[in-house]
Order: structure tokens, then C-alpha cells, then sequence
């Protein structure tokens, strides 16, 4: 027997109805990253279909100094080798994006390792000029950086697809944001582009008895006012007298 009181009917307000309908999400800010799984694959739909992809199962660490400390929420990457597919005839190149956000995960991922990918330069908008490293430098200067770089993610690319387990337990500082889909509804996700080796100037870690946000209460509360959420229960008899209904 339960030594709490057993309820003997069961009744949902439209706030509980909504609160079952709006995900719990992973807090907006910074955290720190373990790869806890990884496998190549190749994606089956939409305009990446037939690109080859890294899938990273990502969890966010408790204590950032603890590998073992990952907490139960996961954030999922799927890591695009700018490259043609060999195996499909036809395939093209996927965008340009995908070289930067392969650029930006490994080089956060390598850093200070024997395979580092370096930086790559950019545009800085503030002071008006091409950097690498936070130095001044040339359009030719950055272009040098780009192929450097390419050349060092070429030799991962191809040791991590014969082996995906390379990735497996690499740690990395990177933001959850927010954005807002093609369809208008705002979902939160690591930011990949935002990948960083070390905690940013400025930035500070979420604390981990905050990693997840129960649904906002006005957001919860507008939805059920305007939604029409409760519904008359059904008639018992009716419901047993259709076909397949228990009896």
C-alpha cells in the first residue's frame, strides 16, 4: 500500500494540459562538453541528404574539470565533411557552412594536441579588419589559414571515419541559444559556430542545478486561456460500446 492518499478521480486544468505539451529545455548559456558516443553516417533527407556526417552524442559536464561528471541531458551534432559523397553519383558539395562549422568544432576540440587544427582567421566588424589570432593580417594571410586549416581536418577526417571513436571523450566549451525554426517555433540546441577550448572573456558557466528550465508560466498560462485545452470527458458507455473499446 502507498502511504500517500490515492486520489479517486483525476481531473487536468488546461495549465497542466499545456505543461504536458511543452517540453522541459536545456537553460540558455555556456557549458562544457563531453562526446560520449560516435558513428559515421550518412544523412537521408532534406538538403544534406547523402552528405557525410560525424552523429556526436554530447553531454554536459557538472564539474568542467571532471570528465566523469556528465549530467543525464544530451545535445546531438551532426558534424558535416564539406565533400562530396563518392558513393552517389551526382552528389555536390554540401555548402560552405559546413567547412566553417567542421573548422570551428575541431579546432575547439584539438587545441593543444599533436593534430591541432588551427583558428581560422575572420573579419573583425568592430575594429574593421582581417584577423588571425587576434592579429592584423591579409586577405592572403587568412586565405593561407583556410587551406592550413583544411589540410589539418583532411588527416582527422580520415582517421575519425575509419575510426569514429577518435571523438569519443573530447571536451569542449559551447553555448545553448536559441532560434527560431522555419516553422516559428523557438528550440534551443548547441550552438556548434559558437565551439570554443577554453571558457570565453566574460562568459560564466550555467550552474548545474540549473541545466533545465521547467516551460515559462505565461507561456504555459497563455497557450491553455487560448487553446481550448479541456475537453468534455468522455461518455464511458459510449467509448465502451466501440469497437475494440474494453468492456
Amino acid at each position: 500500500m502507498s502511504e500517500y492518499e490515492v486520489p479517486q478521480d483525476l481531473d487536468f486544468s488546461d495549465e497542466e494540459i499545456m505543461e504536458m505539451v511543452l517540453r522541459e529545455q536545456m537553460a540558455l548559456g555556456w557549458y562544457r562538453w563531453i562526446v560520449k558516443s560516435a558513428e559515421t553516417t550518412v544523412a537521408t533527407q532534406g538538403k544534406m541528404e547523402g552528405c557525410l556526417q560525424f552523429a556526436l552524442e554530447c553531454a554536459p559536464l557538472k564539474d568542467p574539470k571532471d570528465g566523469e561528471s556528465d549530467a543525464p541531458q544530451r545535445q546531438y551534432i551532426r558534424l558535416t565533411i564539406p565533400k562530396k559523397n563518392p558513393a552517389i553519383e551526382g552528389h555536390k558539395k554540401p555548402d560552405g557552412w559546413t567547412f566553417n562549422q567542421c573548422a570551428k568544432f575541431l579546432s575547439a576540440v584539438t587545441a593543444g594536441e599533436d593534430d591541432e587544427v588551427p583558428a581560422m582567421g575572420h573579419y573583425n566588424r568592430e575594429l574593421k579588419r582581417s584577423e588571425i589570432d587576434g592579429e592584423p593580417a591579409s586577405a592572403e594571410e587568412v586565405q593561407e589559414r583556410k587551406i592550413e586549416v583544411a589540410q589539418a581536418m583532411k588527416n582527422i577526417f580520415r582517421s575519425a571515419w575509419r575510426e569514429p571513436s577518435y571523438f569519443e571523450g573530447v571536451v569542449f566549451y559551447a553555448p545553448i541559444t536559441e532560434r527560431t525554426d522555419d516553422e516559428g517555433n523557438k528550440r534551443r540546441n548547441l550552438n556548434v559556430f559558437d565551439c570554443e577550448a577554453a571558457l570565453p572573456d566574460g562568459a560564466e558557466l550555467v550552474d548545474p542545478d540549473n541545466f533545465i528550465e521547467a516551460p515559462d508560466p505565461d507561456v504555459v498560462a497563455a497557450l491553455a486561456s487560448s487553446s481550448g485545452a479541456k475537453k468534455k470527458a468522455p461518455d464511458k458507455k459510449k467509448a465502451a460500446s466501440k469497437k475494440g473499446g474494453r468492456k
